[in-house]
């Protein structure tokens, strides 16, 4: 339930690398970063922690919302990462539209389309192959029955945080779309209504 937060993330981030490195290659690539590192950082204490799964949603709701405080109270000028003055409730308005490696122009608003459609289909079929790789055994058998699948000798809690980091790096690349098609990002991408959407729209 808490895909918002690494969502937000990302967007923030991407906002962020935008101002500091411009919107190519690098920001992308802290987009995806960012996200995916908090997602291992938390996914670590619930998952070594042995929380269960009611808790775990609790847990990523939670998140959710003190990262949705956190940058609402970022107003002020004091406020900044590098170039990117983070705004507070009012959020980073006019961030750099993305510019491929290689082009003279920013992406238009179609080819953002375009390109949100072209990553879904790489995201889809790329998560086809892992799930029919060995990885993927494990982790749908950690699934289906975890103390099975602690008994067969497999460590689920290491397979779970590399599943829960992997849905962090894929929730904050498409966070990074999200701002770049609204050129936009404010802290109600981590809000319980955007947790909701996301949810709608898987």
């Amino acid at each position: 339930f808490g895909q918002a937060a690494f969502f937000g993330l990302g967007a923030y981030a991407w906002a962020i690398g935008a101002f500091n490195f411009g919107p190519g290659l690098g920001a992308i690539a802290l987009a995806i970063a960012v996200p995916a590192a908090f997602a291992a950082l938390l996914g670590y204490f619930m998952f070594y922690g042995k929380i269960s799964d009611v808790y775990l949603g609790v847990i990523t709701l939670a998140v959710t919302l003190i990262l949705f405080n956190l940058m609402n109270s970022t107003s002020g000028d004091s406020y900044r990462i590098g170039e990117a003055l983070l705004g507070g409730f009012n959020g980073i308005p006019s961030i750099p539209p993305l510019t491929l490696p290689g082009a003279a122009e920013p992406l238009s608003p179609e080819g953002t389309f375009t390109l949100a459609a072209l990553i879904l289909i790489a995201a889809y079929f790329g998560l086809r192959a892992v799930m029919a790789s060995r990885f993927g055994r494990v982790v749908a058998a950690v699934r289906e029955n975890e103390q099975r699948a602690l008994l067969l000798g497999y460590n689920a809690s290491l397979y779970k945080l590399a599943a829960f980091t992997l849905g962090g790096a894929l929730a904050g690349l498409a966070g990074m779309l999200y701002a770049n098609w609204g050129a936009f990002v404010s802290p109600g991408v981590f809000g319980l209504s955007q947790s909701a959407q996301i949810i709608i729209w898987v």
